[in-house]
């Protein structure tokens, strides 16, 4: 299970208000993720882009791996 800080828990109305500082926090690693929240249950999870391509990279290779079995 994947655990949030309390600092990467926001709900949308404040994803909706502060897009902007909370994309650059996710681009200079003041946040690792941000969950976001809609009637207190988590909707969806933004990463930066850098952390995206690692876990596509990621899963790449899984699939070459699972060919290659």
């Amino acid at each position: 299970m994947i655990t949030y800080a309390k600092n990467e828990l926001i709900s949308s109305t404040h994803l909706s208000r502060n897009l902007g500082s909370i994309l650059s926090m996710l681009r200079t690693k003041e946040l690792n993720k941000v969950a976001v929240l809609r009637n207190n249950d988590i909707e969806a999870v933004l990463i930066s882009l850098e952390e995206y391509e690692k876990i596509m990279e990621l899963t790449e290779h899984i699939e070459i791996a699972n060919i290659i079995e």
